[in-house]
């Protein structure tokens, strides 16, 4: 049995829309890395010139109390904003994402039908549910000085 061209074009479709989520998280996954490097990388430097600063006398207090407070404030940004965690996220989310465009590709019979990929799609629906779920459970930024108990 061939695949008729209606079942041909949504899978098709749903495999250009499952590549195109598959590079955006990718991008956002390097992008949240590369950040929680820099943020790092920019504490450490700040902190060592602030020391070297100290030590050496080359600095005036003022410039030394400016670089001395660069890591506490990259602290307070990356422990906020959760760049690793977010870059965790992403790449978890585009590896779900791989998963069912393998399942599309590689593990559907040769004669697919439109309840075959029809499924694939509803478990793409469901991951997005679940994974904008955990995002605003894990990643919205909530200013309560006070948490409600779960």
């Amino acid at each position: 049995m061939v695949n008729s061209a209606e079942v041909q074009k949504r899978k098709d479709l749903l495999e250009s829309k499952l590549e195109g989520a598959i590079s955006h998280y990718t991008l956002c996954s390097k992008v949240d890395y590369w950040i929680t490097v820099i943020l790092m990388l920019t504490a450490l430097l700040a902190s060592a010139g602030a020391g070297i600063g100290g030590i050496t006398d080359k600095l005036t207090a003022q410039h030394t109390g400016a670089l001395a407070l660069i890591p506490g404030i990259i602290a307070l940004v990356a422990t906020t904003m959760k760049f690793q965690d977010k870059a965790h996220w992403h790449y978890r989310k585009r590896d779900a994402l791989e998963a069912l465009k393998s399942r599309l590709l590689f593990q559907l019979p040769e004669a697919t039908s439109a309840d075959s990929i029809a499924a694939i799609a509803a478990d793409y629906d469901e991951l997005n549910r679940t994974m904008s779920k955990e995002w605003e459970e894990r990643f919205s930024l909530n200013f309560n000085l006070v948490s409600k108990p779960r």
